[in-house]
């Protein structure tokens, strides 16, 4: 995403991904980057009003203030310096802010950031992106969609399915085969692969969930080795992972 966000001719980045995954994340470095590398003003349209300012004020506004490529560009006048707000001593501004209809009736952005998207009410979204008005016409916007899942054929859904599909894939650590990291999927012989468990049962017919447990492991769709869920694991998937275009 970080290099998508970077490429000229990349327009729009669409970040689809769990709870807790370190989406907004990629918002946070991004949206530093953005005014400092690419002279952008930014619109940072949050689920609800509440969440812009907390969000703003725990961890937006504190980055930008401590990021050493801005430090001439923050104003001297605190004034503009706002809770949600900061006016550049460029004339850039920075914005977080929630998705009424009123936020977004606005001067247009270089760069749009739409945080969890698949919670706005219908056509919220087209208005944010809207916002980057004449700066799609030059061919220099940059719009960030980042959400969790949402319904399919809702807006979110739509604008996530518009451009190249990329997932992440996963390196196993005994052949090297690269795979999507599916809970329960099948190879062409009808075998399973993905996270997989010992199936005892006791008397009743019930699992034994506590056997499940112990030997849950995520095997390879080629070679069928064993990944158990342990620290070395999960660090050689980062290390080595990948996205890969679907």
């Amino acid at each position: 995403p970080l290099d998508a966000l970077k490429s000229d001719p990349v327009r729009e980045v669409n970040v689809l991904a769990p709870v807790r995954s370190g989406k907004t994340l990629i918002a946070d470095v991004a949206a530093p980057w953005a005014i400092a590398n690419d002279n952008a003003s930014v619109l940072w349209v949050f689920q609800t009003d509440q969440l812009a300012s907390s969000h703003a004020e725990t961890r937006a506004m504190p980055t930008m203030r401590s990021v050493p490529a801005l430090a001439n560009l923050l104003p001297d006048d605190r004034h503009k310096i706002r809770n949600n707000e900061i006016l550049f001593a460029n004339g850039l501004p920075f914005i977080i802010c929630g998705p009424s209809i009123g936020n977004l009736q606005s001067r247009g952005f270089k760069w749009v950031i739409c945080d969890e998207p698949w919670l706005y009410k219908p056509g919220i979204l087209e208005q944010a992106k809207a916002r980057l008005g004449d700066f799609v016409k030059t061919s220099n916007s940059k719009l960030l969609c980042i959400s969790q899942g949402g319904v399919e054929d809702d807006d979110w859904d739509r604008q996530f399915k518009l451009g190249e599909l990329n997932e992440w894939h996963i390196q196993c650590a005994a052949c090297g085969h690269y795979m999507l990291p599916k809970w329960t999927a099948h190879r062409s012989d009808g075998s399973r692969w993905g996270m997989m468990f010992d199936a005892a049962k006791d008397e009743r017919k019930n699992y034994n969930v506590q056997r499940a447990i112990e030997t849950l492991r995520f095997e390879c769709e080629k070679c069928g080795h064993a990944h158990l869920d342990n620290a070395k694991t999960r660090g050689d998937w980062n290390q080595t992972g990948k996205f890969i275009p679907i």
